[in-house]
């Protein structure tokens, strides 16, 4: 079996994540809990509903502890980053579905927070490597993280409603599904949402890059297909939706199908760790 020595492509350097800006973000998930608790003892008829939040809320916190013990920035922190961040937009597109306007608007300010915070580590890191090409590099990595992030967190609405949000709201999506011809649509809906939730969370963390991507791209195409979108012409905005908006989707997935999932991410970060076989490093798409 051929294996795949570790490698770095650039310098790391210690760079500190901003503590206030950690600390406010701690208090405001704090904050979101806290309104959850109260939402549950006023209306039990949502325990479900209000369980996932605490779980996802509860995640996110768990993991912002982790990264304040991160001091340089590696491929470790993007994952740890993006985690806290996955379950923090998944716990406001929670509290936006039950109509918990505190829960999702406490959410929706610490997810700005967190986007400071990202924005706060990357110049830190950019200007911390001296050389200018060496920053033009960093500049693109950042920048590959950031559309990452995108296309893999979008998905989070999608699979929310499907499986976080309890049964009345994923009665809507039953419904759809039926319409389109689709023999036992609770099933379909709960295997589509975890489809959306194993995708999502595969691409925005960068974790067999190659695959998830492609797996994420194919599902886009059949739900684009059996929507009927691509039989209401090109514009997105047109009556119905047209296949505007999904092609590009699909054009930017097969891009990190193609070229691999960029510096941080936890493709990266395994094989800096640990020797590969040549298999394995072609799904994340790293070699």
């Amino acid at each position: 079996m051929s294996i795949q020595k570790n490698y770095q492509t650039l310098p790391i350097y210690k760079v500190s994540i901003n503590f206030s800006l950690s600390i406010l973000y701690a208090v405001l998930i704090t904050l979101a809990f806290i309104l959850t608790i109260q939402h549950e003892f006023v209306d039990h008829a949502q325990f479900q509903l209000h369980a996932w939040m605490l779980a996802f809320l509860g995640l996110s916190f768990v993991l912002v502890l982790g990264c304040f013990k991160t001091e340089i920035v590696s491929r470790k922190i993007s994952f740890l980053f993006v985690l806290s961040l996955f379950s923090l937009l998944t716990a406001m597109r929670i509290a936006m579905l039950g109509n918990y306007f505190d829960v999702f608007l406490t959410t929706a300010i610490a997810a700005l927070v967190k986007i400071a915070i990202l924005c706060d580590i990357s110049k830190k890191d950019i200007y911390s490597h001296g050389k200018v090409q060496e920053r033009y590099i960093k500049r693109l990595d950042w920048q590959v993280l950031m559309v990452r992030l995108l296309i893999g967190l979008v998905l989070v609405p999608h699979f929310t409603e499907k499986l976080f949000a309890g049964p009345m709201v994923r009665g809507d999506d039953v419904a759809a599904f039926a319409s389109m011809g689709i023999t036992q649509p609770v099933f379909f809906v709960i295997l589509a949402g975890l489809c959306e939730f194993f995708g999502s969370l595969a691409v925005s963390c960068g974790f067999f890059t190659r695959l998830s991507s492609l797996c994420v791209l194919i599902y886009l195409m059949v739900a684009t297909y059996l929507g009927g979108h691509f039989d209401n012409g090109f514009i997105w905005a047109g009556a119905g939706g047209g296949w505007e908006y999904p092609v590009l989707w699909a054009a930017l997935l097969l891009c990190f199908s193609f070229f691999g999932p960029g510096y941080f991410s936890i493709d990266q970060y395994l094989c800096s760790k640990y020797a590969l076989p040549k298999w394995v490093l072609k799904i994340m798409g790293v070699k």
